[in-house]
């Protein structure tokens, strides 16, 4: 096998039908659709399902059908995981501090890991955690401490390449906490929130 064989055996790129809407995939992975209004990436993981324009189509058509609405679906992030952080991150206020939250798609449950990390005022320094047999990452949460919510250039770097949702909690010393959240998959990246 060469490396474009290789390539698109990874992440094929296939046109799409003018007579039939595209199937989705029957296991997890990535695909890019050509089609008569652009660019399209489809990427599917067993907890979320992304079909996402990557380039809007120039004046050059091709032959190829379309794809007219994007598709987004996620998890939700189980409330009493959310209010466990919460309340870890107003403790450790003024620092920050962070957590992974692992979903296994089966048993429909999520796994809060409080990670072991070194914490200061403005940064976090973790190793990444594994997962057990059948869960995959899919929240990964920190707080600012005292500082709104949002995400800064280490926060964008350390997230490039990985599929995820990020959040991010602020403001832990007030009664009311900002927060942030975004989708990101590769070089894709979709606000959650306002």
């Amino acid at each position: 096998m060469n490396k474009d064989q290789f390539i698109q055996s990874l992440c094929p790129t296939l046109p799409v039908s003018v007579e039939r809407p595209i199937s989705r995939p029957e296991k997890p992975g990535t695909r890019f659709w050509v089609t008569n209004n652009g660019l399209w990436v489809e990427i599917s993981r067993p907890w979320m399902y992304l079909l996402q324009p990557v380039a809007t189509r120039n004046e050059a058509l091709t032959p190829f059908g379309a794809i007219n609405t994007p598709i987004l679906e996620l998890p939700r992030l189980p409330r009493a995981v959310m209010e466990e952080f919460v309340e870890a991150a107003r403790e450790a206020c003024p620092n920050e501090i962070g957590c992974w939250v692992f979903w296994n798609p089966e048993t429909r449950e999520a796994r809060l890991v409080r990670y072991e990390q070194k914490t200061s005022t403005d940064a976090i320094q973790y190793d990444r955690p594994a997962s057990l047999p059948g869960e995959s990452l899919v929240w990964d949460i920190h707080s600012h401490g005292r500082y709104d919510a949002y995400f800064s250039p280490t926060d964008n770097k350390d997230d490039f390449g990985d599929t995820k949702i990020a959040i991010v909690i602020g403001n832990m010393d007030k009664t009311e906490y900002s927060l942030t959240a975004r989708f990101i998959s590769r070089e894709i990246t979709i606000p959650l929130n306002g």
